[in-house]
């Protein structure tokens, strides 16, 4: 096992986009901004495996700070810490990436990077290393049948390999590194990962005792492995995004009506899919394009009245005013349905952009106009 003073500072550098609960903000006894946030009971010890602490996460910012840039670093930090525990309830309940075999390779080759970037500052003894080689070997050895005559079969039982992926995990501080790079592995993942990763832990132990004996040289190695692009998982699906949003923020009755359909359609599209893997892509997929946008229904009774020349001029004013209409919605499905799916927020349509209603008008005004020109057979009417 390494010394403590082998342990390099853990800091979470990942982000947190989704809107959440806020944490109360108070004062200290001597003056100081503060907060906590429990983590839930049930997380908990993966998530001191993971960040070092089991039952609370504290925010402290000294008295000189006003209390807008306290409010802001405690946004930022309860988002942070959220979004943490969004990650590990994601893992826990199965709901999480599923790694093709170079998804994973490139994976390990970056926790490989990693594991070593930790450590080469301050390598130790030749002999550390040496000595979590033997607990990857005792792993092992546990298992072993005594007549070495049976082959190496027993290598591949599920109770070895499920003993040795925990061995790998804690030594290898796997749980930090995922975390960290925001990746919440679904548990077919999790053992393809730990699989691939049983040679690179070889490999990066070997390199740590090359640096403890003061050689620095390139290391190869690295080079060797496909690149691995995180995805972060939020944990949250469509629905439980819109209803965080309004714990968040208590938009008025009239706005959580309106776009509690819009949610509940999206969630039945994507049918609990996490929202991090939503791209805009997919959000532009599924939103209202002016084109299928269906006509409102407009009579031409208005319309049988007028003259041949009169429903000719409307005809092309409503085109012209229906081209500038759908480019407008087109413009807002853009900033409303990426807004809603990857930020949080109906950005267009809460500013006013939304134009659907009035494509739909003119459609069915057209279409009103089409049909009085063909009941007075007016030329090129059809």
């Amino acid at each position: 096992m390494l010394s403590n003073s082998f342990r390099s500072p853990y800091r979470y550098r990942g982000r947190y986009k989704v809107a959440i609960p806020m944490t109360s903000l108070t004062r200290a006894k001597n003056g100081d901004w503060f907060a906590r946030k429990a983590i839930p009971q049930a997380l908990r010890p993966a998530y001191k495996a993971a960040f070092g602490v089991s039952q609370e996460e504290r925010f402290r910012r000294p008295a000189s700070l006003s209390m807008g840039q306290a409010k802001q670093e405690l946004r930022d930090w309860d988002a942070e810490i959220s979004g943490r525990i969004e990650r590990l309830r994601a893992l826990g309940t199965g709901a999480g990436l599923e790694l093709t075999y170079r998804e994973a390779l490139g994976l390990a080759g970056a926790w490989y990077g990693w594991f070593v970037a930790q450590y080469e500052q301050e390598p130790g003894s030749a002999d550390d290393w040496d000595a979590e080689l033997g607990r990857l070997e005792d792993a092992y050895s546990r298992f072993a049948p005594a007549n070495a005559s049976q082959g190496d079969d027993w290598i591949e039982h599920p109770n070895v390999r499920r003993y040795v992926r925990a061995q790998l995990s804690e030594m290898g501080r796997v749980a930090a590194f995922l975390a960290e790079k925001g990746a919440a592995l679904s548990p077919a993942s999790n053992e393809r990962f730990l699989d691939l990763l049983e040679p690179e832990f070889r490999h990066a132990l070997a390199a740590l005792r090359r640096r403890a004996g003061g050689n620095y040289a390139a290391d190869p190695r690295a080079a060797e492995y496909p690149s691995f692009k995180p995805q972060v998982v939020s944990g949250l699906s469509c629905w439980n995004l819109f209803e965080a949003w309004v714990k968040e923020r208590r938009p008025a009755p009239a706005t959580v009506n309106r776009w509690r359909a819009v949610f509940v359609a999206l969630e039945a599209r994507f049918k609990g899919r996490d929202i991090a893997t939503i791209t805009e892509a997919d959000a532009l997929d599924c939103a209202q394009s002016p084109e299928s946008i269906s006509p409102a229904y407009v009579s031409e009774v208005g319309y049988r009245s007028w003259s041949c020349k009169d429903l000719g001029e409307e005809s092309q004013r409503l085109s012209a005013a229906l081209a500038n209409a759908s480019k407008l919605q087109e413009n807002a499905r853009t900033g409303d349905t990426v807004g809603v799916i990857l930020l949080g927020l109906p950005t267009a349509s809460m500013s006013g952009q939304n134009v659907a209603p009035e494509v739909a008008r003119l459609k069915g005004e057209a279409e009103a106009v089409r049909k009085a020109s063909i009941g007075k057979r007016c030329g090129g009417a059809t």
